[in-house]
């Protein structure tokens, strides 16, 4: 016979059951607090008119003070309209890419033809050789011999000595000497012009990244009676002229195990998408040209008398631009490499992580 007790707890047993498993522990579910499909409208809605007045403001006092910006003449002639040249980053970069552009072309056309005629063999004498002639004709043989005595060090230090710790020492001592004197006044009288500077400083910057990750994984290797890696694997990662200067950055351990794996293949539909996010990223390059083209965020910011007297919208608003066009760079800059390495069937990370916790 069923008591009105058992009853009972039989009905509170099933409404539990049939709670969601948030709800049981005392946390509220998503369900719950979902906006509706007309607040989440007009929520849309309100955002995106205060974009659109705040970035009309923003190009009214940017077409009002052009006299005083530092600007450009125009380049485009179907715009027809001067281009901020104040995004200092992006003009660098975008400087430098013709050059880097031809090298970047033959990469992956010679690593297809090398996958076809050597289909079972790994291609790290390709990669450091092709690498070291485009570090050569860009940078010049001064500064290729100089990288390759910064690996030289941390090649021996890592594969000749006992102590960790040495690896450690000789990389920061590698980095003292990107950014204190007397090594920056050297360096800067040796490689006289500014931009060929920066560009040896920053790409040596992320060779050291490197040099650390090989050195780490070979003291490792010793200290576990492991076979040690040559100076050819170290320079081939290194050196891989796809991520060279921009990243992602991919460890010595992921690029040797991926670098010996048996290649599969890419597929049709790999190709594809390579193709669709090439064009995604050639999208966002023409957008940014185009958008300096019209809002002069970065030369209005230079402008400290100006930015006292900008409008709150304008000055709200280009705040909000500079973190989207932040994003946009470097959604091309890590885009880019990582197609190119994709197509050697590495996996670099898939998104410029940074970026997103910036936005």
């Amino acid at each position: 016979m069923i008591t009105m007790s058992d009853s009972m707890k039989k009905v509170a047993s099933d409404r539990k059951k049939q709670q969601p498993k948030e709800a049981i522990q005392g946390h509220a579910t998503v369900e719950q607090f979902a906006l509706s499909k007309i607040e989440l409208s007009i929520y849309v809605t309100i955002y995106i008119f205060f974009i659109v007045y705040g970035s009309y403001n923003v190009f009214q006092t940017s077409k009002e003070n052009e006299h005083q910006l530092n600007l450009q003449e125009p380049t485009w002639k179907v715009l027809n309209r001067n281009k901020d040249v104040s995004n200092h980053e992006w003009q660098f970069y975008r400087g430098w890419f013709p050059k880097f552009a031809p090298f970047f072309i033959s990469h992956v056309v010679l690593s297809k033809v090398y996958d076809w005629i050597f289909p079972a063999k790994n291609k790290l004498y390709f990669y450091m050789i092709h690498s070291l002639l485009a570090i050569s004709t860009i940078y010049g043989v001064f500064q290729l011999a100089l990288m390759l005595i910064y690996a030289l060090a941390h090649y021996l230090i890592s594969t000749y000595t006992v102590s960790k710790t040495l690896v450690w020492v000789v990389n920061l001592m590698s980095i003292a000497t990107l950014n204190y004197s007397p090594f920056t006044d050297y360096m800067m009288t040796w490689i006289p012009h500014r931009r060929q500077y920066y560009l040896y400083n920053f790409s040596v910057a992320m060779l050291l990244i490197k040099f650390l990750s090989f050195s780490l994984e070979q003291w490792d290797q010793r200290y576990n009676k492991k076979p040690a890696f040559s100076l050819t694997e170290m320079i081939s990662y290194a050196f891989y002229l796809p991520l060279l200067v921009l990243g992602p950055h991919i460890t010595f351990h992921q690029f040797h195990t991926e670098c010996n794996e048996p290649k599969r293949g890419i597929t049709k539909k790999e190709y594809f998408n390579h193709a669709v996010t090439f064009l995604r990223l050639l999208f966002w390059a023409i957008f940014m040209e185009v958008f300096l083209h019209f809002m002069y965020i970065n030369a209005i910011s230079e402008v400290y008398s100006l930015m006292d007297n900008v409008p709150l919208w304008s000055l709200a608003t280009i705040g909000f631009w500079q973190g989207q066009s932040f994003q946009m760079k470097y959604v091309v800059y890590f885009g880019l490499p990582s197609i190119m390495a994709r197509l050697d069937q590495f996996h670099p990370p898939e998104k410029e992580i940074l970026t997103e916790v910036f936005t």
